[in-house]
């Protein structure tokens, strides 16, 4: 629930055929083509199967919303092979989607990897 919205953007980023779809959507009305939320059904070590919901705008502001099921496949073929690489590929989708401030939350997952990733206690910036 915390990145439901970062899971719809990765469908929209990483999905060839919602982004064409959405590209031709948006560029005859912008916005029209919107998926503000997704549901992560299954991880396995090629990609994400999410459930996103997609919300099309027509001419007259009716609002058409659908709910389906979608893969998306990790960045340049990567594949995951343990929880800290699936850390790392959440992390670089979630940068590639310009979603940064999320970052930090996935690399603080306590209970996800066994590199011993945290953000300090005692961090202090220059």
């Amino acid at each position: 629930r915390q990145h439901a919205a970062a899971l719809g953007d990765f469908v929209l980023t990483f999905n060839a055929d919602v982004s064409a779809r959405a590209s031709k959507a948006n560029a005859f009305m912008n916005g029209s083509f919107r998926i503000p939320q997704g549901t992560l059904l299954a991880v396995d070590n090629k990609g994400l199967t999410i459930e996103a919901t997609i919300e099309q705008t027509g001419f007259f502001g009716n609002t058409k919303t659908e709910v389906e099921t979608y893969r998306v496949e990790y960045p340049d073929g990567a594949t995951c092979e343990d929880a800290d690489t699936f850390k790392t590929l959440v992390m670089r989708m979630l940068r590639e989607c310009n979603r940064l401030e999320e970052t930090s939350g996935v690399l603080d997952m306590p209970d996800v990897g066994s590199r011993g990733w945290r953000i300090p206690n005692n961090l202090f910036l220059n």
